[in-house]
């Protein structure tokens, strides 16, 4: 599960590095905190 979490984390940051879409960045920082919050809630 870790690498899954990790791979999409990688992808989503990509997608908010790269200039663009501002709606595709968007959803891409939505994905990240939903992703980060995934990861703490596993840790409690």
């Amino acid at each position: 599960m870790a690498k899954c979490v990790v791979a999409a984390l990688d992808m989503q940051i990509e997608i908010l590095r790269a200039p663009g879409d501002d709606v595709k960045r968007l959803t891409a920082l939505k994905y990240v905190v939903h992703l980060i919050g995934d990861v703490y809630y596993g840790f409690q």
